[in-house]
């Protein structure tokens, strides 16, 4: 399956292109502030956190993609 992370998904566009990319067949890493994977991304420990979180879900397989919004 094809994973993506997409930052600034809690509304707006991020949160359409995450419903959009889901209903695709991507396994979809939603980040922001709010959003399934909370993240502000200004704050690195947060940002480490999540690249952490999203690296075990993955596994070997990595993401496909980054969008940063």
């Amino acid at each position: 399956m094809r994973s993506v992370l997409i930052t600034g998904a809690n509304g707006g566009g991020g949160r359409a292109l995450s419903e959009r990319l889901a209903a695709r067949g991507f396994a979809v890493h939603a980040c922001g502030r709010g959003a399934e994977l909370d993240m502000d991304v200004t704050e690195p420990s947060g940002v480490e956190r999540v690249a952490e979180q999203v690296a075990a879900d993955v596994g070997g397989d990595g993401l496909h993609a980054v969008i940063n919004r």
